[in-house]
């Protein structure tokens, strides 16, 4: 399974309970790059994918998914997670915004596969980082 999350410049994803922020171009990439999977969520993403196919879950059934499907995340904690995944997805927003809520997971340049830059609807810039678990 992949693990997929978003971030700002400090590792935040969350302020007050709310996403930092939301991009389409960034929905586009996730989506057009499944290769055959299917893409997850929790309920609290469900306003953010609502164009695209998908299955509601619980962190409960997340052991049960299968290697090509992709599990989206916005709340920590991630780390209890990886246990459970083979790659984790990270996009970069390129922005400090107030965050309560980060990244639980360190980042290490030595698990890291590939970088890609593409512009989002909302940010110039946004980087997609794909790490090993």
């Amino acid at each position: 399974m992949k693990l997929v999350v978003c971030i700002d410049n400090a590792g935040g994803m969350l302020f007050n309970r709310r996403r930092q922020s939301r991009d389409r171009e960034l929905i586009r990439d996730l989506t057009e790059h499944l290769d055959g999977g299917q893409l997850y969520a929790e309920a609290f993403s469900e306003t953010i994918l609502a164009d695209v196919p998908h299955t509601v879950i619980t962190r409960d059934e997340v052991k049960n998914l299968g290697e090509k499907d992709v599990f989206f995340v916005e709340c920590p904690p991630v780390a209890p997670l990886l246990s459970c995944a083979d790659t984790l997805i990270v996009y970069h927003w390129n922005r400090s915004y107030p965050s309560d809520a980060v990244l639980d997971v360190p980042l290490k340049a030595e698990k890291r596969l590939s970088v890609t830059d593409f512009v989002g609807s909302s940010h110039e810039k946004i980087t997609k980082e794909v790490y090993r678990v």
